[in-house]
């Protein structure tokens, strides 16, 4: 495409996401299915210290953020991260970031989509949808929808969103907050500093758990206002999932103490049918397979703008950065993607 051209297709793009919208795609993208599993595994490695890997890894986070928050703020094109290295060392350090967020969105994508049908399984054994033909037919049912509901315009989109992002907090919000009245003090006993080497291997692995942002940021060309949007939605987002996954961690701790290690497959679960009940451990695998299908909308929305944005420069063919004069979105970047 010449620059007139890729500038009028930025132009066709509706800018339809404000703070909220933006926020909500930063959470369920960044929540996707690890945190319902992670707590077992930090556990095992620090106990009842586990809160401080989520601190170091908040504060380290944190910078990124600031980088991302600074870079949305200015500028106002599709590809988020993408865009934002384009703009500061040239258009094929760029193009590398592009592949790079691409082919991350993409196998993160499918392989949070891979471990819904596992849950689901879990759920509704009888189902037979673990694998074979019941297992496609669902992943295919399941990635139409949110393609034919984006196809109808960057709004419905964000609805689809929003509206995941709260179903997928709500069970989250109960154990990583009413949990909180049920937790026995001894397990949460400061057992003292963690060893250095364990901390820091611990919170590498925990940073996997911020990561997203990234990948929300891509449809940066359909944000309003972006100097003021972009900054309050990363901040917001990011300091709620931090809170989040805080009280998440103290909650499990503090309910199964040294036991919470044993329940790798589905701590969360275990600690809130220990201190619950059965039905509140249901309510935590629901809640697993409700926020995979959320994060699959959501990167049904963001990542599609990855192809539209390296279409628009010419490093895609330009037929995937036409944008739908009816809906106003990358229509033929949504359906390859």
């Amino acid at each position: 495409m010449t620059e007139g051209t890729a500038a009028q297709a930025e132009r066709a793009l509706k800018r339809s996401l404000g703070v909220r919208e933006l926020a909500a795609s930063i959470i369920t993208i960044t929540i996707g299915g690890g945190v319902f599993l992670l707590p077992a595994g930090v556990a095992k490695s620090l106990g009842a210290a586990a809160w401080v890997a989520y601190v170091v890894c908040a504060l380290v986070f944190g910078l990124i953020v600031l980088c991302f928050a600074e870079a949305g703020s200015r500028v106002q094109s599709s590809g988020g991260p993408y865009a934002y290295v384009g703009e500061a060392f040239g258009p094929f350090v760029g193009y590398l970031t592009g592949v790079l967020v691409l082919l991350f969105g993409v196998i993160a994508h499918a392989a949070v989509a891979a471990g819904f049908t596992q849950v689901l399984n879990a759920l509704v054994p009888a189902a037979g949808i673990g694998a074979g033909t019941g297992r496609v037919v669902l992943l295919v049912g399941v990635f139409g929808a949110f393609t034919l509901i984006n196809l109808r315009g960057v709004g419905q989109g964000a609805r689809v969103v929003e509206i995941g992002t709260v179903a997928k907090l709500v069970p989250l919000l109960f154990i990583g907050t009413i949990g909180l009245f049920a937790v026995k003090a001894s397990n949460l006993r400061w057992p003292g500093m963690p060893p250095l080497g364990e901390l820091t291997r611990t919170s590498m692995t925990l940073m996997f758990a911020f990561f997203g942002v990234e990948s929300a940021l891509v449809p940066s060309g359909e944000v309003r206002d972006p100097a003021r949007t972009v900054p309050r939605a990363i901040f917001f987002a990011i300091g709620g999932i931090t809170l989040l996954y805080l009280g998440v961690q103290e909650s499990a701790q503090g309910i199964l103490g040294a036991d919470l290690a044993v329940h790798r497959d589905a701590p969360l679960a275990a600690a809130a049918e220990q201190a619950f009940g059965r039905w509140a451990g249901l309510l935590l695998l629901v809640g697993a397979a409700v926020s995979m299908v959320a994060h699959t909308a959501g990167m049904m929305l963001a990542m599609p703008r990855s192809v539209f944005a390296l279409a628009r420069d010419g490093f895609l063919p330009s037929a995937l950065a036409r944008v739908s004069p009816g809906t106003r979105v990358p229509s033929n970047a949504i359906l390859t993607y």
